[in-house]
């Protein structure tokens, strides 16, 4: 039941066109008309336009939002069942199709980030590109909104392939 003053929006609004946009809620627009000649060094971009109009309708059209949802859902799913067997996986978690997992903060800070490093290397073996944050605990996970259910397999099966392999070389118990 939030209504913001102002909404900032860019990157996938665009589909890979460089966009963004400033949206100020009427009662904003109303208080400071007058006051400020424009809001946008940008704001007859015909061509941005009709870009965000169409990513918009095909949001809308294709259920992408209700689909994310459905694909996220699979993801922390497969990704739970990764973490039940290989506890190097830690809290997989996820919002729509924006995931994450982290690996054991005390593991991380005693290889000095070298295990952080050697499942990014290892994943790479497997085809994955994935980020590490937070001083190499938590991996990001940011697949675009058309990736498929058999993508999601290939990037989790290509993950506990690389985490034994990462587990092996640390000779952990799993």
């Amino acid at each position: 039941d939030i209504v913001p003053d102002i909404v900032v929006t860019a990157k996938i609004m665009g589909q890979g066109f460089p966009v963004s946009a400033v949206t100020f809620h009427k009662d904003v627009i109303a208080d400071v008309e007058g006051k400020i000649s424009h809001f946008s060094s940008h704001q007859n971009d015909p061509f941005a336009a009709v870009t965000v109009s169409f990513v918009i309708d095909t949001i809308r059209v294709h259920n992408i939002l209700g689909e994310n949802v459905l694909k996220g859902e699979y993801l922390v799913d497969k990704l739970r069942d990764v973490s039940a067997r290989y506890p190097l996986i830690r809290n997989p978690r996820c919002v729509g199709l924006m995931a994450a997992f982290d690996l054991p903060i005390d593991l991380v800070e005693s290889t000095h980030r070298s295990i952080t490093r050697d499942l990014i290397n290892s994943l790479m073996m497997e085809g994955i590109l994935i980020q590490a944050i937070r001083k190499g605990v938590t991996f990001r996970i940011l697949p675009s909104f058309s990736i498929s259910m058999e993508e999601i397999d290939f990037f989790v099966d290509g993950l506990e392939k690389a985490v034994r392999r990462v587990a092996q070389t640390y000779d952990l118990d799993y």
